[in-house]
């Protein structure tokens, strides 16, 4: 979710494009994670289908001082949904976009192909492959 504070979700609402949206957008600080800009990079893509170019302006170093920090007015950010939902329901922080389709973060395993024969990591392989095979 793009987030920002509930008075500039209320003056970006008249927004007519994604262009104008992203007008005003330019004007206002980004917090992020991390200083490539993660997950600030993968929504731009998805909801835009542009990249971004802006620098961050605040480093936090958890998603969730990325929240506190955009509830304070420090800038703009993009969080997963379920770490914002209780701040955006509390009106602390406004959903300014949400993309169409769904970003996501590819995780991936790894073990030591020697310790597959160690029962915990068996089991667990086993269980990871079940669980999230597509």
């Amino acid at each position: 979710m793009l987030l920002g504070t509930p008075a500039l979700a209320e003056r970006m609402r008249d927004c007519s494009s994604d262009g104008e949206f992203l007008d005003q957008l330019a004007s206002e600080a980004i917090v992020s994670y991390a200083g490539d800009l993660p997950i600030l990079r993968r929504f731009w893509s998805d909801a835009f289908a542009a990249e971004i170019v802006a620098e961050p302006a605040l480093i936090a170093p958890d998603l969730r001082a990325v929240v506190v920090a955009v509830a304070n007015g420090l800038g703009v950010s993009v969080v997963p949904a379920y770490l914002c939902a209780d701040a955006v329901m509390r009106g602390e922080v406004a959903i300014l976009k949400d993309a169409e389709a769904e970003s996501s973060n590819e995780l991936l395993l790894g073990w030591n192909r020697h310790a597959i024969s160690c029962p915990g990591v068996a089991f667990l392989r086993g269980h990871f492959v079940a669980e999230f095979a597509a």
